[in-house]
């Protein structure tokens, strides 16, 4: 079944649109995506690898758990849902990071991929129990930035990680300001 979700301007103003997620995707329609950022007591971050089976950056790395917000559901609502099913992790609260557009093409895609996306962190401990939903999630890793931001740099980018530079540097300089003993 097709998610239906929300239509947006570029700012994540809801237009009162709604369309099933293909049909945004086909036709390059803004609309809502959140990420969670998880980190350990260590200043390590959990990163999801993708599954083989996603259309978008398949196998590659992602942040700990990443979505898209459903018809009505709020940036918060739908970061905390999105931790729960791929990763089992149900916590009380999540700590707001940013938020911004991102519109880039994708290889075999006619129109461009154009989402607002609001990022969220938590902190838990490295020694948290997982339930990893698999038609989502290969696999997890705990990592520190430089490991990713060095495999990024000795191949593909996006072969390594699904999101560009320019997201990468800034969202981990505003992390850094909420849990400043992390070593970028």
């Amino acid at each position: 079944m097709d998610e239906l979700i929300d239509c947006t301007t570029k700012d994540g103003e809801l237009l009162g649109e709604v369309m099933p997620k293909s049909l945004v995707h086909e036709r390059g329609v803004w609309h809502r995506c959140v990420h969670v950022w998880i980190v350990d007591e260590q200043g390590k971050f959990l990163f999801q690898r993708r599954s083989a089976k996603k259309n978008l950056y398949p196998s590659t790395l992602d942040v700990a758990a990443a979505g898209h917000c459903a018809t009505g559901e709020e940036p918060l609502d739908a970061a905390m849902r999105e931790l729960s099913e791929e990763l089992g992790i149900v916590l009380p609260s999540l700590t707001f990071v940013r938020s911004l557009s991102l519109e880039y093409s994708v290889p075999g895609w006619k129109a461009p991929h154009r989402e607002h996306l609001t990022v969220f962190v938590a902190q838990i401990p490295h020694a948290t129990t997982l339930a990893i939903q698999n038609d989502e999630v290969e696999s997890v890793q705990w990592i520190t930035l430089a490991e990713l931001t060095e495999g990024c740099t000795q191949g593909a980018p996006r072969s390594v990680f699904c999101h560009t530079a320019e997201y990468l540097a800034p969202t981990a300089q505003q992390i850094q300001k909420i849990y400043s003993r992390i070593s970028l």
